[in-house]
């Protein structure tokens, strides 16, 4: 969840880590299985409303490449991507996604 090398608090990390291990495996297959095995991509051209799409560049689940795209689809996204985040960037950097989160809600 967190970047290579992340300054987050080792506390903060543990705990993360300590909630991802929670999830139930029955709960996690329902989760994955219509997740992988199905292909979404035609409906994100009709979402008619404004999306924030936020990505850290550091994120070892997704590439970039993959937000791009989905941002390309969707006509009225806002991608936001943070240089030193991972998958999680509203925890680092926490200051930096907020205010890009408050800035596209003042657009709404």
């Amino acid at each position: 969840m967190f970047a290579a090398g992340s300054t987050q608090d080792p506390e903060t990390i543990a705990w993360w880590s300590d909630e991802s291990t929670t999830v139930p495996d029955l709960t996690a297959l329902a989760l994955w299985v219509p997740f992988s095995s199905q292909d979404r991509r035609p409906l994100l051209p009709t979402i008619d409303v404004p999306v924030l799409l936020a990505h850290g560049r550091k994120s070892q689940i997704y590439p970039t490449p993959v937000w791009e795209a989905l941002s390309d689809l969707i006509p009225q996204t806002s991608l936001a991507l943070f240089d030193d985040s991972g998958h999680s960037p509203f925890w680092e950097p926490p200051e930096e996604f907020n205010a890009v989160v408050i800035d596209f809600v003042k657009t709404l």
